[in-house]
């Protein structure tokens, strides 16, 4: 990557093979070092097969980045599930400029780690504008905040914390104690207390009490 860089071969990588030869010359790579590249590759490969994308679905955009987003699908030819990674991830980049990142700093790791985690509901919360629901019931996987934090922090504090380890917590309540809590009927309505009562625990450093939260809906 660092010889096509110097060769200026990287301007060239995302031309169509089916646009005759006619394309808009970029500025090539974003990057000036690779690191970033050599931690996914060491730390996230495992989690990129699961999601049943690849190297190229993930790496294309930290070295193009979100405006060039058509040009990585096109000229890759991504199915839809890539596709729609890529897209998400731009998201979360057009995010970044709202988000504050700086919490990272010498807490310990059990801290940076719940940090983390409130940083995806952030994150999570901006993108899904019903905010319903649980978040593991999402069509959105969790392994792709996690891929997405790549782009939001910079590379010296998400070198800090294990990729691999982090995970989201279960939640303390089911359906049945949402419906004994609160007279409520519809579907909707439901969804719409898990979301508040998954917001409130997040809020509380994952440690409220499926009492507390009770207590929080019986009087929000």
């Amino acid at each position: 990557m660092s010889m096509m860089n110097k060769l200026s071969i990287d301007k060239y990588l995302l031309i169509n093979k089916n646009n005759n030869h006619k394309f808009a010359i970029h500025n090539g790579f974003l990057l000036n070092n690779f690191k970033i590249i050599d931690f996914i590759k060491s730390n996230a490969k495992t989690v990129i097969q699961n999601e049943k994308l690849d190297l190229i679905s993930v790496i294309m955009i930290h070295l193009y980045g979100g405006s060039n987003v058509e040009m990585i699908i096109n000229r890759f030819d991504l199915n839809k599930r890539k596709t729609k990674f890529l897209y998400f991830v731009r998201q979360l980049i057009n995010l970044k400029i709202n988000i504050k990142n700086n919490f990272l700093g010498t807490i310990d790791a059990q801290e940076n780690k719940i940090k983390l985690l409130q940083l995806i509901w952030k994150l999570r919360s901006c993108i899904i504008s019903k905010k319903q629901g649980l978040f593991k019931k999402d069509q959105i996987p969790f392994n792709w905040y996690k891929l997405g934090l790549l782009h939001v922090l910079s590379f010296e504090k998400i070198k800090k914390f294990d990729f691999r380890e982090l995970n989201w917590p279960i939640f303390p309540l089911v359906r049945e104690d949402i419906l004994k809590s609160k007279k409520i009927t519809t579907y909707d309505e439901v969804e719409k207390l898990f979301f508040e009562a998954e917001d409130f625990w997040v809020n509380n450093n994952f440690k409220s009490s499926p009492n507390e939260i009770l207590h929080f809906l019986k009087y929000r």
